[in-house]
């Protein structure tokens, strides 16, 4: 269900930034090897920028890896054609 992603994820993708993230609703199908997913500790969260200002090459890595997601899944063509599907789809069941 692409209506519930948050924006600011998509954004981080797009721009090929890690992400950090809590644990909630389908929050995890788009951190894989992108990024972290946290509990809403302060703490855990302050360990991942850290641990990402720290090491270059895993931010740098994380970040190509949120761009290919990004390319792969939600650019504006492929989210207007998944939507589309869907609307088809659902006008093809009331039928």
């Amino acid at each position: 269900d692409y209506a519930a992603l948050p924006i600011s994820i998509i954004e981080g993708l797009a721009s090929a930034k890690p992400i950090i993230a809590s644990n909630v609703g389908g929050i995890n199908e788009l951190i894989q090897n992108n990024g972290f997913l946290v509990a809403n500790s302060v703490n855990e969260i302050v360990q991942c920028v850290q641990l990402l200002l720290e090491n270059r090459n895993l931010r740098n890595d994380m970040g190509q890896k949120s761009f290919e997601m990004f390319q792969n899944e939600y650019t504006e063509r492929k989210m207007l054609s998944k939507t589309f599907n869907l609307y088809n789809s659902v006008m093809q069941i009331k039928r």
